[in-house]
């Protein structure tokens, strides 16, 4: 069994580097922690968003693009900045992001199916 310090000092927040040529280089699109999953889950809910909103899209990449060392690269002020990024690439980064943390349509379903 795992010990505690075993569990706290494990590294297993995954993540995905992705090349961004439109951006001229690569960004590291990584797992959610648990207490981002439930501020992600937090705001949807208490504005009503869609699924699928620009803001939405912008807020889950805000909470997934992290520099080399796992901070995250964007501030929640970077919000209505970083929904005016190419669409495209904002569509790609996002469909990474969704895939990494099962956020896709169906993947709580599939999950609980395990």
């Amino acid at each position: 069994m795992l010990s505690r310090d075993e569990i706290l000092a494990a590294s297993d927040l995954q993540s995905e580097v992705v090349a961004v040529p439109e951006w001229g280089g690569e960004v590291r699109v990584r797992v959610l922690t648990g207490a981002e999953r439930i501020q992600l889950i937090g705001q949807i809910t208490a504005t009503g968003a869609s699924a699928i909103t620009v803001d939405y899209q912008a807020l889950l990449l805000q909470l997934c693009l992290v520099d080399d060392a796992g901070a995250q690269l964007f501030k929640p002020e970077d919000i209505p900045k970083l929904s005016g990024k190419n669409s495209l690439v904002m569509a790609k980064l996002f469909g990474i992001a969704q895939r990494l943390n099962r956020l896709q349509p169906g993947a709580v379903d599939d999950a609980v199916k395990l």
